[in-house]
Formats: structure tokens, sequence, C-alpha cells
């Protein structure tokens, strides 16, 4: 059974509902058996030029509020204040080391490809085969960064966020682009996340069969770690974290590939 959370949005990322909050959160975990929450707002510095008009409201000092929160819980579930930062299009990530070194984990998405012309060049996405290929050209920006140490994992890996071609997008990356990928992430100790928004939609059948879990039993063959999050921008979210255990069984991942915070 899972027992991780290691990507929650609460109220303070502009794109989470108003009742998501550190309170719902832990008592939504007590239901569900969860014993370790991670807690990974929307960020970009204010020490890194290049923030977008959605992102730059969304600072480090602006996350950092949830720490009054966790005082205002009294929980045995294990709290880590975390974010989820960004890449931008030119390899650009919107995190300096002073505030990395203050946070117990960092996500960063390779696949946040909804944001026209920040993230992505619009013609990257002129074909379903050029995606893909940008996508993995996003993914070695991300583990080549100077700060690539201090990230924790790629967040939804190669799900191209917003886009409904989404899953046909990874048939066109090949298993030796996933394996060059996965090496150079495997070398630093970056971990891959299983991201259960994208599985929750799937019946069994489906999901056996997605270009997904090719993706993560790669993954699992080159020695990467794992991390666990529902992504959830609401509290009934955090439910769909009942599927992260078929997504491990299909791609042959155990409890002791996941990284343990």
């Amino acid at each position: 059974m899972v027992r991780m959370d290691l990507h929650l949005h609460t109220n303070l990322s502009a794109c989470a509902n108003k009742q998501a909050t550190v309170e719902g959160y832990v008592e939504k975990a007590k239901d569900l058996g969860i014993d370790v929450l991670g807690f990974s707002n929307h960020m970009w510095d204010a020490r890194v030029k290049g923030a977008s008009e959605w992102y730059a409201p969304q600072t480090f000092e602006h996350i950092m509020k949830i720490k009054e929160d966790f005082k205002l819980v009294d929980t045995s579930i294990k709290l880590l204040l975390g974010c989820e930062t960004e890449c931008d299009k030119n390899g650009v990530i919107g995190i300096s080391e002073e505030a990395a070194k203050q946070l117990d984990f960092i996500l960063v998405p390779n696949s946040h490809t909804h944001m026209d012309n920040f993230t992505i060049p619009v013609e990257e996405k002129t074909t379903l085969e050029r995606h893909a290929k940008y996508l993995v050209k996003k993914f070695m920006d991300i583990v080549n960064h100077p700060l690539a140490k201090y990230f924790t994992a790629i967040a939804h890996p190669f799900h191209a966020v917003g886009c409904k071609e989404h899953e046909e997008i990874v048939s066109y990356i090949s298993d030796y682009e996933f394996e060059q990928c996965f090496m150079a992430a495997r070398k630093l100790n970056i971990a891959l996340e299983i991201n259960t928004s994208v599985f929750y939609k799937y019946d069994i059948h489906q999901l056996q069969n997605t270009n997904y879990i090719r993706m993560l039993r790669i993954a699992k063959e080159i020695g990467c770690k794992f991390t666990i999050g529902s992504d959830s921008h609401s509290l009934e979210k955090m439910e769909t974290l009942s599927c992260a255990d078929h997504v491990m069984r299909f791609a042959g991942i155990t409890s002791e590939d996941l990284l343990l915070l």
C-alpha cells in the first residue's frame, strides 16, 4: 500500500482549490493511511530572472508561508516542505541555491508544455513527434543544470500537461532515448515521479499497456529511484493514490525502489 504523497498543492499555489489547506490534507491523509506528506507549491524564486506573469507572485517567500500552517497542525504524519519549480524554454530553472538549501525536496517538471513560449517555443508543438523530442531535450536540460544536485525528482515525467494526445507523444520516444535520460538522472540520484493524476483515469487493461509503463520499466531497469505524488490541487484528488500500486506492479517497481525522504 502506498503510504506517501510527495506532490501536494495548497491554496498558496495559484491554480489550487481555496479549501486545499495543510490541515485538510492532514485529515485526508489520516483517512487514507498516508504517513508522509510533501507540500510542493508552484514557485519561481525572485532571485532568478525570467518569471512569467503567472509565476511572478509565487515566490520562495510566498510558499514559505506554509511553515506557519505546519505549526498549527498536531500530527504524527511527517510533513515535508518542498516546491514544484519550473524549467523555461531556455533551460533556466526558477530556483536559487540559497532557496534550494532550505527545502526538504524539489520537483522539476519537464512536461509543463501547456505554457506556450514560456516553457516551450510554440513551434515545437507543431507535430507530436517534435513535441516528444522537445520533452527529451527538456529532461536533459534539467539533469544538466548547475543546481541539479538539489533536485529530488522529475515531476510527471514526459506527460505533456494539457495535451489530449499526451500518451501518443510518449510513443515517439524510443527506448534508447529513455535510457539516456534515465542514466543521466540516476547518476545524480534524481528520481522519477509516479504521478497518479496521470494514471487514475485508465482502466487496468489500458494502464498495463500504456507507453508510460514502458517508460517506467526502462527507468527501473536503469536503476532509478521513484517518488509517488497525487499532484493534488484539491483534497479529493489525493484519492487517486490508490492506482499507484497497480502502476508499480505493472512496471516491476517495488517499495525498495522508492526514494524515502
